[in-house]
């Protein structure tokens, strides 16, 4: 069975802080025992695909790229940029949440792009919900 109608309709309840409309939906979805298909991404560097979902630790490479969505981080709020969280609908701390953003496969992804492309090179990643390519 599709989560997606069911996380829509449990996103607009969060959104408008109908907290028992999303208790109600979360434990529909549980009973009936629909799942939602975890966010993942590919990107495909020297002909080896390297596949990554969300808050992954299996990669061979893992501790560089953690090290690299570090780095990223730190310069991205080094030259102002404050995420945004408003959008993040799990009931957490804001440190869990950008812990959540930090590690979000897209960005292994790039970092994995960073640390195995030439300067200036296209990184391009497929994700199973849209292609997106980031020039860097």
């Amino acid at each position: 069975m599709n989560a997606m109608p069911y996380v829509m309709l449990s996103n607009m309840h969060y959104e408008s802080r109908k907290w028992d409309d999303v208790v109600k939906i979360r434990r529909l979805v549980k009973s009936k025992g629909i799942t939602k298909e975890p966010g993942c991404s590919w990107i495909k560097m020297n002909y080896r695909v390297h596949t990554f979902i969300s808050e992954d630790r299996g990669h061979p490479r893992e501790a560089e790229i953690c090290s690299k969505i570090d780095e990223i981080v730190r310069r991205t709020k080094e030259v102002g940029y404050v995420p945004d969280m408003n959008f993040l609908l799990h009931d957490m701390d804001t440190e869990g949440k950008e812990v959540g953003l930090a590690y979000h496969s897209k960005k292994s992804d790039v970092a994995l792009g960073l640390l195995a492309s030439q300067t200036g090179a296209p990184i391009r990643m497929l994700k199973n919900e849209f292609v997106e390519i980031v020039l860097l």
